[in-house]
Parts: structure tokens; C-alpha cells; sequence
């Protein structure tokens, strides 16, 4: 917080989610099965799977999912 870097979150995550719609764009997917491993690809992920308008199955996990120790 209070650092430039925090100036490239918002464009950061618009370029996820259109690098996922691409994706499910050209290839013509019957579904999507989206891992998120970082808070700021969840909510790029949904919006890709909105975007799409597809079945889709989001998993958030990695660093800061609740797996057991």
C-alpha cells in the first residue's frame, strides 16, 4: 500500500481477464475451469466467465487458499 505499484492493479487485472476471454474466444470451450492463485486474478477470472458466458467452475487456491497444513 501507499507505492506506485498499486497504481497497476486495476489495468492489471482488465488484462488478465481479456487474456482469458481471448483464450475462451478462440477456442469454442463447452466450459471453463478457472484456478485462481492470487486475490487479484479471482475477481479476472469472474469476469472472464461473465464475459464469456459459459458454464463455468472458479477454484480460488494457491498462497492464499485454506489448504491444510
Amino acid at each position: 500500500m501507499l507505492h506506485d505499484g498499486m497504481n497497476y492493479i486495476l489495468p492489471s487485472r482488465e488484462a488478465l481477464c481479456d487474456l482469458v476471454e481471448v483464450h475462451g474466444r478462440v477456442i469454442p470451450w463447452d466450459a471453463l475451469v478457472l484456478v485462481s492463485s492470487c486475490d487479484k486474478s479471482i475477481p479476472a477470472h469472474l469476469m472472464a466467465a461473465c464475459r464469456l458466458n459459459i458454464p463455468a467452475l472458479h477454484i480460488p487456491e494457491g498462497a492464499t487458499g485454506s489448504a491444510p497444513a
